[in-house]
């Protein structure tokens, strides 16, 4: 995998814990944060940790849009260049186009399988 230290932020305790088992399996470190701030926090702690960010964008706190547009416009790199890959069962955002021109390097959509995190981080 392209992709092996990754900071999974997701709201939702049971998609946060299923997506962290099926990522261990792949052999990924995996760290968790509940939502944008708690991510913004993680990556101004350390910087250089993380290969891969995957961002649920509908959370309390802070969206995933708002931490992203944090991460783009911060003045150190990393983490503003990190890859950041959005998460969301929102069917408005699951076009590509539309996540790049936001910021973001690629979508995965929900209901996210084991193909599914496997393709994006190889």
């Amino acid at each position: 995998m392209r992709f092996q230290k990754i900071l999974l932020v997701e709201d939702d305790e049971e998609t946060r814990f299923m997506m962290s088992e099926m990522l261990d399996v792949m052999g990924a470190t995996v760290d968790l944060a509940a939502d944008g701030q708690e991510c913004l926090e993680r990556l101004e702690e350390e910087p250089n940790k993380y290969d891969a960010v995957l961002l649920d964008l509908h959370m309390p706190r802070k969206s995933g849009l708002e931490a992203l547009e944090e991460i783009r416009a911060h003045r150190s790199d990393p983490p503003r260049s990190l890859h950041v890959i959005a998460l969301t069962a929102d069917t408005a955002w699951h076009d590509e186009a539309k996540a790049r021109s936001k910021g973001f390097d690629q979508i995965m959509p929900k209901p996210v399988n084991m193909t599914s995190i496997r393709n994006a981080l190889i």
